[in-house]
């Protein structure tokens, strides 16, 4: 029997056991102070996480960076 919880657990191991966490995961953090009401600015920085998956950068790390760089942009 093939749930979709566990499908979705099976999935969270799979991405853990190899030192990645699923880019939702990254989301999730690094948006963790952002209200959820607030979706314009969760979506622009879900965006920049696909950005940086899309040229590579798949470590937790690299996607937690370009996810707080999305939200810190530069200052002048």
């Amino acid at each position: 029997m093939t749930s979709q919880g566990s499908q979705s657990e099976s999935r969270s191991e799979t991405s853990q056991s190899n030192g990645r966490k699923a880019p939702l995961t990254v989301l999730e953090e690094v948006c963790e102070n952002i209200p959820v009401s607030e979706t314009g600015a969760r979506a622009y920085v879900a965006s920049k996480l696909l950005d940086a998956a899309a040229h590579g950068q798949l470590s937790t790390d690299a996607l937690k960076a370009a996810g707080l760089k999305a939200l810190n942009p530069p200052t002048m």
